[in-house]
This record gives structure tokens, C-alpha cells and sequence, in this order.
């Protein structure tokens, strides 16, 4: 079995992003702190928040979030999956936070009623709060503008100033 520069096989790659019992989570908060040391990466004030989703196309429904939504970039709807995306950006670099799957509703056992459902503008403010909590304070939100006609979002936005 081939192995690379770093000695991993694929199996064993395969097996620590599939199989072994590590958070995402976890992961991506060390992957924070070790950026927020790096002079090159840090970003400090006069920074904005951006907040942003993407549709995938995505073949089949053995992923979770898979369905059928309109997916811009062929422009139609289509199998896909959504991703809700953060980062800060200082106007010359940017720092990505976080990444949210979208679950889509028909991919859930309970449907929009499952507990997990989140839409996308409750992901949004989810991410704001992670956000908030991680000590970094935005000059200012930049939402993609199918968020901006969700008043309910505007407000909670607002209200965390």
C-alpha cells in the first residue's frame, strides 16, 4: 500500500475523517487558537463579520442535508446540500470561523419537526453568538441578501448590537 510524504495510507486517513471519535468541533476551535497566535493571521479590530451559505450539488441521499433546492449556479433546483459560512475579514485578510450544514428538512427522521432542524437565518444567528462568545467583536454584519428579508433575523441581529 502506497503511502505519502507523511507516511498515511489512505485507509488510514479515510478511517480519521470517517470513523474515529474526534469533534469537528473541538478540532476547529484548536484550529482557532493557533491562528489567533500567528501575527500573519490574527485579526484584532476594524474587522467585519460575514456570514454567507452555499448550495452544493450533490448526487444521491446518503449524505445528511442532502435535497432538492434551488441551486444558483446551474439555475435550477436540483439535488444539493447548504452550507452557512463565517469568517472576519480586516479588508486585506480574512479568517474563516465556522461552517454549518443546513440540514434540509426531507433529510431528517421528523422532518422540520426534528429537534436538530435549524433554518438558515437560526444558523446564522447561532454562528453571530459563537461568534460574540469567542471575544471577537464585529464592526459590522455582512449577511448574504436572502437573509436581509427575514425581519426576525434583522431584529436578533440587532439586539446583540
Amino acid at each position: 500500500m502506497a503511502e505519502n510524504a507523511l507516511g498515511l495510507t489512505y485507509h488510514r486517513l479515510h478511517h480519521f475523517s470517517t470513523e474515529a471519535p474526534w469533534s469537528s468541533s473541538q478540532v476547529n476551535e484548536r484550529r482557532l487558537e493557533i491562528m489567533k497566535k500567528c501575527s500573519q493571521r490574527r485579526i484584532t479590530r476594524g474587522f467585519s463579520l460575514i456570514i454567507d451559505d452555499s448550495v452544493h450539488r450533490k448526487r444521491g441521499n446518503f449524505r445528511d442535508g442532502v435535497g432538492r433546492k434551488y441551486i444558483g449556479e446551474i439555475g435550477k433546483r436540483d439535488t444539493g446540500i447548504v452550507v452557512v459560512t463565517t469568517h472576519l475579514y480586516d479588508g486585506s485578510k480574512s479568517l474563516p470561523l465556522d461552517i454549518e450544514l443546513d440540514h434540509h428538512g426531507d433529510s431528517l427522521p421528523k422532518g422540520k419537526q426534528d429537534p436538530i432542524f435549524e433554518n438558515k437565518p437560526e444558523l446564522g444567528i447561532k454562528s453571530i453568538d459563537l461568534t460574540l462568545s469567542r471575544a471577537y467583536q464585529p464592526g459590522i454584519v455582512i449577511i448574504d441578501p436572502g437573509y436581509g428579508h427575514n425581519r426576525s433575523f434583522l431584529l436578533k441581529i440587532e439586539n446583540r448590537r
